[in-house]
């Protein structure tokens, strides 16, 4: 890419997946440019990519196209992409920006290295991710040395991360923007079947293994439920095994992506969330705001900000997951009463993710991040 009429660049792996962090960097930058910013975007897609989330038309969106934004890069692409960016940033001196997930802000930050630029890493999600192996955990330690700040989802998340990163962090909320056309029906009586609910990434970190496996042990007790996992990634191919192999074909349903995610909601009785980890889960907040109650487990951090237990939630604990958990669906699956009374929608406390409130922080923040001066 040659020269931007901005300052202002945001950086991110890729806009064709329907992940969360995708979601709110659409809103961050469309919010942004509606209040007259220019912004550029820029992201590791193909060409012809078309984003998940719509980008408002004066938002110029450049593809690198170098490798596959679907799968971790290689070393070669990953060089490949520094130079790029360097190319880029070279072209653009005093630019300040952003980059969603260490995905991106890695590559940006060594990209920056030396330049006339400020590299702002926008973190979404919380260090138990980088526990995988050792190259993650070496990627989180790299951080701090080429970027010149990170923000982070909430105060309590950015607790979790060891003090010398603290030290670099802003808390920056993440918008939240709730369309609720109707509550679902949480006792469902008179329907033949009635839908658990899920919403998320088919991933490691989202835990759907569990999920299939604990219902598979209370199948037959609880035969007019079902599962909808609504959601894409790369363990799809894993979980169709799984459901095959435990006999669930015909209740596990993996419905892929939507675009009109309300109906889920709308069309469900219960509502999980299986996370290993989580930095705030969106899904679980738009689930009890359209009245379902959540099922999660009470380790999972970055809930504990909106998941009240027995209130809007029933938090599971146990050392054996699936059974903790196959034990907790089976007692809200057979008691529509107790499904019933944690329907709370007013009970998230949803100030600090006012959408003109977050605009206004990342817009303070862009603007005191100005590169120092070439002496």
């Amino acid at each position: 890419m040659s020269h931007l009429s901005t300052k202002f660049i945001f950086f991110i792996k890729s806009l064709t997946v329907s992940g969360g962090a995708e979601r709110v960097f659409v809103d961050v930058v469309n919010g942004l440019s509606d209040r007259g910013m220019t912004i550029a975007v820029v992201s590791f897609d193909r060409d012809q990519a078309s984003s998940f989330y719509p980008l408002f038309k004066g938002v110029a969106w450049t593809r690198l196209g170098i490798g596959d934004a679907q799968r971790p890069a290689r070393p070669v692409e990953t060089m490949r992409r520094i130079l790029a960016i360097r190319k880029m940033l070279k072209s653009n001196p005093g630019s300040v920006c952003v980059a969603f997930m260490h995905s991106s802000y890695l590559p940006v930050g060594v990209a920056s290295l030396g330049m006339h630029a400020v590299v702002i890493g926008s973190e979404h999600i919380v260090p138990a991710h980088y526990e995988i192996d050792v190259l993650q955990r070496l990627s989180l330690h790299l951080a701090p040395k080429v970027v010149d700040a990170i923000t982070v989802v909430s105060p309590s998340v950015k607790q979790l991360f060891p003090e010398p990163l603290q030290s670099e962090m802003v808390v920056v909320p993440n918008p939240v923007i709730l369309h609720v056309e109707a509550l679902a029906d949480t006792v469902g009586e008179g329907l033949s079947k009635k839908t658990l609910l899920s919403v998320g990434r088919l991933s490691k970190q989202k835990d759907y293994t569990t999920l299939v496996e604990a219902f598979a042990r209370i199948k037959t007790r609880q035969p007019d439920w079902n599962i909808r996992i609504v959601g894409e990634g790369p363990l799809r191919g894993p979980l169709e095994r799984q459901v095959r192999d435990l006999g669930l074909k015909d209740r596990v349903v993996l419905a892929g992506t939507t675009r009109d995610v309300g109906k889920e909601y709308q069309s469900a009785q219960l509502f999980v969330l299986p996370s290993l980890y989580e930095s705030q889960g969106l899904s679980a907040i738009e689930a009890i705001a359209h009245g379902l109650p959540v099922i999660a487990f009470d380790d999972c951090s970055g809930l504990s900000d909106f998941l009240i237990d027995n209130v809007n939630s029933q938090l599971v604990r146990g050392t054996d997951r699936v059974e903790a958990l196959a034990t907790a669906l089976e007692v809200l699956m057979g008691d529509a009463d107790k499904r019933a009374s944690l329907v709370s929608p007013g009970s998230i406390d949803l100030h600090a993710n006012n959408v003109d409130r977050v605009l206004d922080q990342w817009a303070g923040l862009l603007n005191r991040c100005k590169p120092s001066p070439v002496s």
